[in-house]
């Protein structure tokens, strides 16, 4: 699931890795990304998998 909050996008851990890549793509390619965080740390892995 993502959400958005303010200039915030929070996204879930259940999302799935296309829509996330969607998305990043999405961001980046209008220069819309000004930093990523991480709140939890199971999210670390999530960003660092590999296919």
């Amino acid at each position: 699931m993502i959400t958005q909050i303010d200039d915030r996008i929070n996204i879930s851990k259940n999302t799935s890795a296309q829509l996330l890549n969607e998305l990043m793509k999405f961001l980046s390619a209008r220069d819309a990304i000004k930093s990523i965080s991480t709140e939890q740390n199971s999210l670390k892995s999530y960003f660092n998998k590999k296919g």
